[in-house]
């Protein structure tokens, strides 16, 4: 959630944005990040960043359903593994 508030308000920030020293060393990038379509794309990014986190903070998952928690994720690749060892005997 973090990140998303920072890329947020990253581009409107002065320091941040007009002043970054990646910028400073290539003038073209700089003129590129200088454009208000491209603030407004790294803000909209921000945002979407922050809806995701939100909607996975409230525990909905796809489809509005609450989200699977307590699923080991090693479960697929034991699976996998198995299917693996068998075709192989």
């Amino acid at each position: 959630m973090y990140i998303g508030i920072a890329v947020c308000g990253a581009p409107w920030i002065r320091m941040f944005w007009d002043e970054n020293p990646l910028f400073a060393h290539n003038p073209t990038l700089a003129s590129i990040a200088a454009n208000g379509a491209v603030r407004g794309l790294v803000s909209g990014l921000g945002l979407l960043n922050l809806w995701i986190a939100f909607r996975d903070a409230m525990g909905k998952g796809k489809g509005g359903e609450p989200a699977k928690k307590g699923r080991d994720k090693r479960e697929g690749f034991r699976v996998a593994a198995r299917g693996i060892d068998s075709d192989s005997k």
